[in-house]
């Protein structure tokens, strides 16, 4: 089941580095392969359908 963590659209990349860090790295020593979703692309079905993305972690 795709994951994707959900980031707020405002996010910049590097200073909120490790925000981001963490979770990614939990799902993928659980075997996930996440994906990175901005927060403004969650209510578009189309869109995470077509990443395959079935979960939203927040």
């Amino acid at each position: 089941m795709p994951t994707a963590l959900v980031l707020p659209d405002d996010v910049i990349p590097l200073a909120d580095f490790t925000r981001l860090f963490d979770p990614f790295m939990k799902l993928v020593d659980q075997g996930e392969r996440p994906a990175i979703v901005l927060q403004s692309r969650t209510e578009d079905p189309a869109y995470l359908a077509a990443r395959g993305i079935e979960n939203l972690t927040r």
